[in-house]
């Protein structure tokens, strides 16, 4: 029998006993007749009855029935809330977040609220939202939300977990109340390495390359129209140590877009070779002239011209079509004018090329005259491109002019993917001031195309803030953390989390690390002042989970402990009652 079962078991049959004892005692009186005063007819009827009522109603004091009332509301102020819509006959508390000057009831947590109102069974929550702290507490009530508009800034930001030295890497966000806003990416040297306009809901995405291993802090800034900073947030990115991405340049000439290209992957720590071939025996650069199949399994990505593809042999083609097949990737570049065969080889590719004299010669590419650097040219610069029409069946844009025509087109083969190229001189970019979006263009091509790497797409998390509890999944028993210039400190592993969950409360920003069992895990913590709209957004979000999973009771009755008071009340009386009956004295006859 369980704990709470045997306490009012115990007390009844307690008071079973002793009204048995009671009644008994007053039986025997009864029948002595020895004892004038003895209780008999309906007096000892009165006390058999009273003492019963008695014990049931004492029983009923200890335990009393469950009643039900009506569910009471609380208004919660939390950070940036406006009291000027709070009701006066609202029972209303103000969290520590909601600031000094807040209306209500000060209450350090939403638990402490909730014991000193324990009729509370609805919440009507103003302003940003309830934080990580409180949310457990607001669980099984009734919500209801009033958000507060949010910051003018950053409101998200999806930054990997881990990426692979080396490798692209994507950062996406959104900008709340910043109209035509522009974003740089900075690298920890300072250098920018990628720009971006948001778009008309504020959304962005950059893309950049971890050139080394280590904890890295990237930054990016937001611009206004006018590129005043509105501000700066730090971009923590854990770089691990693998092989950075194998890229051959094969061209037929030396060109301005080849020389670009090649300082722009050195600079991002690609291993790159750079060959011209002059013929079929006579090449020039780095490496070795032939493409056998063992140096096309030592590359991630071949970039090639239509005369280097033009000049390749039978075996080659045939090496380099089986090392499509296993996952290399092939970037054909169309620099030059094609003849009936070149577009039947590229037939049977699966791209279908005529020539298109209508098509445009100049193409402006989509953001690039928001990207290009103080003092570039105020129009958006003009490019060239091949005048082809390309189609193929199952291909993806890789690459679009403004008008969302497609440049570039690649399609799989096998594990690899193929892709034709026909704009001409990207180098404009760099030459023009916006070395930036050249780099993010070039290493969203490398990503996309290049041989699949040792590692699978990176989580995307924020890793926490100061005094906001974080939690860490899959860790073990003997998990430890460690804050910056501090020693290890054991975590509490959640044995009812399936996963081996244990939260952490950081004290202090910066680069922290989880150790579990041979695993490491490096996050960062952010200051508590810092990317305030981010903050915003995380807890607003979270607080519109809880009241879409919330079982409205506002103004319905509602189960509550009963009370004792009337079940004493008659006790007493009928206590009182059998004292009198027992005690009083018959009257003396005449």
């Amino acid at each position: 029998m369980s704990g709470s079962l045997l306490a009012p078991t115990t007390v009844a049959v307690l008071l079973a006993v002793a009204v048995l004892a009671a009644t008994l005692r007053l039986l025997r009186r009864a029948r002595d007749a020895a004892t004038p005063d003895a209780p008999r007819g309906a007096r000892l009827v009165a006390l058999l009855a009273l003492q019963a009522t008695a014990a049931a109603l004492l029983w009923l004091v200890l335990f009393p029935p469950p009643g039900s009332r009506v569910a009471g509301r609380l208004t919660v102020l939390t950070a940036r809330a406006d009291a000027a819509g709070v009701e006066a006959a609202d029972r209303v508390v103000a969290l520590p977040e909601a600031g000094p000057d807040a209306a209500g009831e000060r209450v350090p947590d939403l638990a402490t609220a909730l014991r000193r109102h324990p009729g509370t069974t609805s919440l009507r929550v103003v302003g940003q939202g309830l934080a990580a702290r409180d949310r457990d507490a607001a669980r099984g009530l009734a919500l209801e939300f009033e958000p507060a508009p949010l910051p003018r800034g950053l409101v998200a930001l999806a930054t990997p977990d881990a990426v692979l030295a080396g490798a692209r890497w994507t950062l996406r966000g959104r900008v709340e109340g910043v109209a035509d806003a522009h974003l740089e990416l900075r690298d920890p040297a300072g250098a920018v390495v990628a720009r971006a306009t948001a778009g008309a809901d504020g959304g962005f995405a950059l893309d950049a390359i971890a050139r080394q291993p280590g904890r890295l802090s990237f930054a990016l800034r937001v611009l206004d129209a006018d590129g005043a900073a509105v501000e700066d947030v730090a971009v923590p990115v854990a770089a691990r140590a693998g092989a950075a991405p194998r890229l051959l340049l094969l061209a037929g000439a030396p060109g301005a877009e080849l020389k670009y290209l090649r300082r722009w992957a050195a600079d991002a720590g690609l291993r790159v070779q750079n060959r011209m071939r002059l013929g079929r025996i006579l090449a020039m650069g780095t490496g070795s002239g032939g493409l056998d199949p063992e140096a096309l399994a030592a590359l991630d990505l071949l970039v090639l011209d239509e005369r280097a593809w033009r000049g390749l042999d039978a075996n080659e083609r045939r090496a380099l079509a089986d090392a499509l097949e296993q996952g290399l990737g092939v970037l054909l570049r169309i620099t030059g004018a094609l003849d009936a065969a070149d577009r039947a080889a590229l037939a049977e590719l699966g791209f279908e090329v005529r020539e298109d004299p209508a098509a445009d010669a100049g193409v402006r590419l989509p953001g690039a005259s928001e990207t290009a650097e103080a003092g570039a040219a105020a129009s958006a610069p003009l490019f060239s491109r091949r005048p082809l029409a390309v189609t193929a069946a199952d291909a993806v844009p890789l690459l679009r002019d403004d008008a969302g025509r497609p440049l570039a087109l690649w399609r799989a083969r096998g594990r690899g993917r193929l892709a034709l190229w026909w704009l001409d001189d990207s180098y404009r970019m760099a030459l023009g001031g916006d070395a930036a979006g050249f780099g993010s263009l070039w290493s969203r091509v490398v990503g996309t195309l290049a041989r699949g790497g040792e590692i699978q797409p990176p989580v995307l998390r924020d890793g926490g803030r100061v005094g906001e509890r974080t939690t860490l999944c899959g860790v073990a028993a003997d998990a430890s953390v460690r804050a910056p210039g501090a020693e290890p400190q054991p975590l509490v592993v959640d044995p009812r989390a399936g996963r081996g969950c244990a939260a952490v409360w950081p004290r202090s920003a910066g680069w922290h690390e989880a150790r579990s069992a041979d695993a490491a895990l490096a996050f960062h913590v952010r200051p508590a002042d810092e990317a305030p709209g981010l903050a915003a957004a995380q807890d607003g979000e979270a607080t519109r989970r809880l009241a879409a999973a919330a079982v409205g009771t506002d103004g319905a009755r509602v189960a509550a402990p009963g009370s004792p008071w009337p079940f004493f009340i008659g006790w007493l009386v009928a206590s009182a009652l059998a004292w009198w009956l027992e005690r009083r004295r018959r009257p003396a006859r005449g």
